[in-house]
């Protein structure tokens, strides 16, 4: 007595074709990419850009690299060095580049306790490679409080201008400091 398994492999819910999946998935990505400017060297600007909708159930998050710091921020030589305490304060978030500035602070809630505090404010900084080719440099994205609402609370990651591989320096402070 013989028993014969066929397995038929099913598409990913995101995609109707019967390619891989890892090929669906590279495809939106460069159309989001794209959307993000990428590969062109331009210069970081302020100005706030045209806000965009991603669907989440089709589109690929990303990884963005966050580093946390209490009572004040990390400094650019130890992005350029990797330092060990900046290495020990990264935290790993997959996110979409519409996710706001409050989506971030909440995940940030989860990971860090000086962020749950109701005096707490989340000061964001986009950190980036230097276009002149060497080490980084550090622009202000916006300012959120642990309770309650701001300005900068639906600023979202593509209107304050980030690209994947930047990374996100948080400077968490008390209103009273």
């Amino acid at each position: 007595l013989f028993f014969f398994f066929l397995m038929i492999r099913r598409p990913p819910r995101s995609t109707q074709s019967r390619s891989s999946a890892a090929s669906d998935v590279y495809k939106r990505q460069v159309s989001t990419q794209s959307t993000w400017e990428l590969g062109e060297m331009k210069p970081y600007n302020l100005k706030k850009r045209q806000p965009i909708h991603i669907d989440r159930t089709k589109a690929c998050p990303f990884l963005l690299k966050v580093y946390p710091k209490y009572k004040g921020e990390h400094t650019l030589k130890q992005f350029e060095a990797n330092d060990k305490d900046l290495l020990a304060d990264e935290i790993h978030l997959h996110t979409w580049s519409d996710a706001s500035l409050r989506e971030l602070t909440d995940l940030l809630k989860e990971f860090v306790p000086a962020a749950k505090q109701k005096d707490s404010v989340l000061e964001y900084y986009v950190v980036y490679p230097s276009p002149h080719g060497k080490g980084y440099m550090k622009k202000p994205a916006g300012t959120v409080f642990a309770i309650g609402k701001g300005k900068d609370d639906l600023l979202t990651i593509h209107e304050i201008g980030m690209r994947i591989g930047d990374r996100m320096d948080v400077s968490i402070k008390s209103k009273n400091d």
